[in-house]
Parts: structure tokens; C-alpha cells; sequence
């Protein structure tokens, strides 16, 4: 869905990336094993850590609420 509505956001973040490692004098093998954490990158790699939290906060969200809603009944 974010590459859909914002194409360039991976390439945004990883140019954003490599700009923040020369600002910061990062040393040349760790710079070479970030860049190469970079370029496999993609959109999947980036949404597929999301899932379990979604389910975790969906899962304690719902029983919070069904708690609630029997102290009412």
C-alpha cells in the first residue's frame, strides 16, 4: 500500500540512510555492511515486522474491550 501511494519512500529512506552514515563518519566496513543491508530492501521486508505487532495490539485491545463489556452485563 505505501509503495502504491508513495513510490519513492524506500529509495527516499535508503538514500536518507547513507547520507546520515557519511554525516556521522562511520567507519568504511560497517558503511559497506549497511549499504549491502540496504539495497535488499523492499516494501515486504518492511511491512512483513509490522504483522505480529498488529496482532499482538489487536489481540490485547479486544480483550481489554471484552472485559469492559462484561463488568456492564
Amino acid at each position: 500500500m505505501m509503495s502504491f501511494v508513495y513510490p519513492n519512500a524506500i529509495e527516499e529512506m535508503k538514500q536518507g540512510a547513507i547520507t546520515h552514515m557519511q554525516e556521522q563518519k562511520t567507519p568504511e566496513d560497517e558503511y559497506q555492511k549497511q549499504i549491502a543491508m540496504l539495497e535488499k530492501t523492499t516494501p515486504m521486508s518492511q511491512a512483513l515486522p509490522g504483522g505480529p505487532g498488529t496482532l499482538f495490539t489487536s489481540l490485547l485491545s479486544g480483550a481489554v474491550i471484552a472485559i469492559f463489556r462484561r463488568r456492564k452485563n
